[in-house]
């Protein structure tokens, strides 16, 4: 997964790099906080990252791995899960996602510190 990421990474043209885990469903209005959050960013010159806050879906059942999850995201922070929306910029200064790396995205999101990120109003829902 953390080779075709990079590959991925490396391939796009824009500035900006958005990395969602196949299956999910971001809120309606998500393209407008993103586009709000590049803006104030871009502006800013500060290095930041956007992380979706993570909903569960309303039509799974609640069950004992849902809560662990919950208690590891309070804990150890946003779960690769949750998407990551990063300038190009930033996500080559952090070393990016390392193909030969275990756990990669998770390694990602620790480098990211809890300085640096940003978490955006829009949910994200993981089928």
């Amino acid at each position: 997964r953390a080779a075709a990421l990079a590959a991925g990474a490396k391939q796009a043209r824009s500035p900006w790099l958005m990395f969602l885990h196949p299956g999910a469903v971001l809120d309606t209005g998500w393209i407008e906080e993103t586009t709000q959050f590049i803006q104030i960013v871009a502006a800013s010159g500060k290095d930041r990252a956007g992380i979706f806050r993570y909903a569960r879906s309303p039509y799974t059942d609640a069950g004992l791995r849902d809560g662990l999850k919950f208690v590891a995201r309070i804990v150890a922070g946003p779960s690769a899960e949750q998407g990551l929306l990063i300038a190009r910029e930033h996500y080559e200064r952090l070393g990016g996602y390392r193909p030969d790396a275990r756990r990669s995205e998770a390694r990602l999101l620790r480098r990211l510190g809890r300085s640096s990120r940003t978490m955006l109003r829009s949910r994200i829902m993981v089928a």
